[in-house]
């Protein structure tokens, strides 16, 4: 059986999920409704501008920040839309889970999670190395077996 077959009843697994289950009712009850559907959709794209404004080191005035809340406020006092996000949550960590799961079966994760007590480089800093002269920066481990 292919990789893509078993991708394929994975994802048919899913469907059949709780998570899932509750994702497609609360989605229905929100698309029923087009000024909920607009809140939803304005509150994400101020949330995405936001998180790429923090990610780039800006800071976000507090006129936007304010925007936000009050959109955040609105969202939590309509129930068919916290809902429909804790539904969504929900159904993304189960996703999230799956493809934690995959990486580690391929040991694709032990390169994209710091070690455990260390602290990133900073930008434009070298590695450390453990032999003088070693251009890898990669020390003993380089010479190593996995």
């Amino acid at each position: 059986m292919s990789v893509y077959n078993t991708a394929h009843q994975l994802a048919a697994q899913l469907a059949k999920s709780d998570e899932y289950s509750a994702y497609r009712t609360a989605r229905k009850a929100i698309e029923s409704d087009q000024q909920m559907v607009w809140l939803l959709k304005d509150f994400r794209r101020r949330q995405m501008e936001l998180q790429f404004k923090i990610a780039s080191g800006a800071k976000p005035s507090d006129d936007e920040m304010a925007t936000y809340s009050s959109l955040a406020e609105a969202i939590g006092m309509h129930k068919p839309l916290s809902e429909f996000l804790t539904a969504e949550a929900s159904l993304m960590r189960v996703v999230a889970d799956l493809q934690k799961i995959l990486l580690q079966g391929i040991d694709l994760l032990d390169y994209m999670e710091e070690p455990p007590g260390k602290k990133p480089e900073k930008a434009g800093s070298e590695p450390p190395r453990d032999e003088p002269g070693d251009p890898s920066g990669l020390g003993k481990e380089s010479s190593r077996t996995g």
